[in-house]
C-alpha cells in the first residue's frame, strides 16, 4: 500500500487499462460499497431510532494539522437535536464480516479523533443494492466503537506520522520495524461493544 501511494504522488503509478470500476455493474466490488450505503443508514436508523446526516469533509480541529488531517465519515448520527456521534458503512461483498477489521478500527478512531466526537457506530451489512441480504441469515454486524486516546495518541497518530513523513520525503519503503507492525492493531486499548447493548441495556 505504501509503495502505491508514494508512486502515485510521484507520477510513477499508471492504473491498468479497464481498472475504473464500472458504477452500473453490480457484480464490481469496487462501486458496491456506494450504492449499498444508503439502505445501510436506513437500516441503522430504523434499528436505532437516530437521525443520519452526510458527514461530508472535516478539518483537524488544531489549525497546525489542518493541512495534514483531516476524514470523510459517512454519516453524523443525531440523537433527538444533538450531533453525539458518528456513523461507518462497510458493505462487504463476497461474505458478510465476522468481526470488525483491525484497519476499519484504526479508520473510526482517526475519524472520532479528528471531528471530536466520543463514539462511532460501525455497521457492517451483507446486503445487495435494494437492500436485501446477499446470503440468506447473513448476520449484520453492529458495534459502537468509543475513542481511546490510548490507541490513537499512544499507537496510531505516531505511526501515521511516520508513515507521512516517509511519504514526504519520498522514502521508497517505509522503516523495517514499522512495516512489520502493519496488521497488528491493540485492539485490547479501545472499548467495542454490541451496538444492541446499548440499545437496549437490560436484555444484556
Amino acid at each position: 500500500m505504501y509503495e502505491k501511494i508514494r508512486k502515485k504522488q510521484s507520477g510513477e503509478w499508471t492504473e491498468p487499462p479497464g481498472s475504473e470500476p464500472d458504477p452500473d455493474d453490480r457484480t464490481d466490488p469496487r462501486s458496491h460499497g456506494h450504492h449499498v450505503e444508503p439502505a445501510i443508514v436506513r437500516i441503522y436508523e430504523q434499528m436505532t431510532g437516530y437521525r443520519v446526516e452526510r458527514g461530508n469533509y472535516w478539518e483537524h480541529g488544531d489549525e497546525n494539522l489542518r493541512a495534514f488531517y483531516g476524514c470523510s465519515p459517512d454519516g453524523k448520527v443525531w440523537i433527538g437535536d444533538r450531533f453525539e456521534g458518528l456513523l461507518e458503512c462497510k458493505a462487504p461483498f463476497y461474505a458478510p464480516y465476522a468481526d470488525m477489521k483491525d484497519e476499519h478500527l484504526c479508520q473510526v478512531q482517526y475519524q472520532m479523533h479528528v471531528v471530536g466526537k466520543p463514539w462511532c457506530d460501525y455497521v457492517a451489512a451483507f446486503i445487495d443494492w435494494d437492500g436485501r441480504p446477499r446470503r440468506a441469515n447473513a448476520s449484520l454486524l453492529a458495534k459502537r466503537v468509543y475513542y481511546s486516546e490510548e490507541f490513537c495518541l499512544g499507537w496510531m497518530m505516531p505511526r501515521l506520522s511516520v508513515f507521512s513523513e516517509c511519504l514526504l520525503d519520498a522514502r521508497p519503503t517505509l522503516p523495517e520495524e514499522f512495516a512489520s507492525e502493519q496488521g497488528r492493531a491493540p485492539r485490547e486499548r479501545v472499548e467495542i461493544v454490541d451496538l444492541l447493548s446499548v440499545l437496549a441495556p437490560d436484555l444484556f
